[in-house]
């Protein structure tokens, strides 16, 4: 079974472009485009992975985290932070909120999937066996 990313991305051009660098890695992607859409995404949809942005109409992505740590069907969700928010003490707040990490934008599509398969690996071990030749 193919892994499941929720990415919560207020941008359409990251939208697509993570859309697009995830299904050629073999996952199964489901999008949201504001922090409430993506709660009730990552409800609905279970995902393996949620790649967050923390600005976000609405509520924050910061938030948006907080409320999934939460929830015991949602608590242990592995969570990216892809953002080009600079704020400071974003690493410290990503151990407090129980965040798998940051990658900020600009990013590289290998260093992406490469912290991908990486959390997989550590915590289930089970990365998709290849990307997908449809």
């Amino acid at each position: 079974m193919r892994k499941k990313v929720l990415v919560i991305e207020d941008e359409m051009i990251q939208v697509l472009l993570l859309q697009s660098c995830l299904e050629m890695a073999g996952y199964e992607v489901v999008t949201a485009s504001s922090g409430e859409q993506g709660l009730d995404k990552a409800l609905a949809h279970n995902p393996d992975l949620i790649l967050l942005d923390i600005i976000l109409p609405g509520i924050t992505g910061i938030e948006v985290c907080k409320r999934l740590k939460e929830l015991p069907e949602t608590k242990d969700i592995h969570i990216l932070f892809v953002t080009a928010s600079t704020m400071q003490g974003l690493e410290e707040r990503c151990k407090v909120f129980g965040i798998d990490g940051c990658i900020a934008k600009p990013y590289e599509p290998a260093e992406l999937l490469g912290r991908i398969r990486e959390l997989f690996s550590v915590k289930d071990n089970s990365l998709p066996s290849s990307p997908r030749n449809d």
